[in-house]
């Protein structure tokens, strides 16, 4: 699983968005890969983790992705 996010400097936000699954434990999981640019537009600094549950929640996402997002949020915004 690899989750890339490109960034604009200073506001944090994301003008790129992939995810790819080279294994998965659910055959939905590369189908919902490509709703990850749903990403684009959306600043790190202000309320991500409400909206990747909003966005990409229960079935409309993947879990272990989320937990990628959740977990780069703040390192993302420690590193600048």
């Amino acid at each position: 699983m690899q989750l890339e996010l490109r960034m604009t400097l200073p506001k944090l936000g994301i003008n790129s968005a992939q995810v790819v699954f080279e294994t998965h434990p659910n055959p939905k999981c590369p189908i919902i890969a490509n709703d990850y640019e749903k990403l684009v537009g959306l600043s790190i600094p202000r309320g991500f983790r409400r909206e990747i549950r909003n966005l990409f929640g229960g079935p409309n996402g993947c879990a272990h992705t989320n937990a990628l997002l959740q977990a780069m949020a703040p390192a993302v915004v420690q590193s600048t």
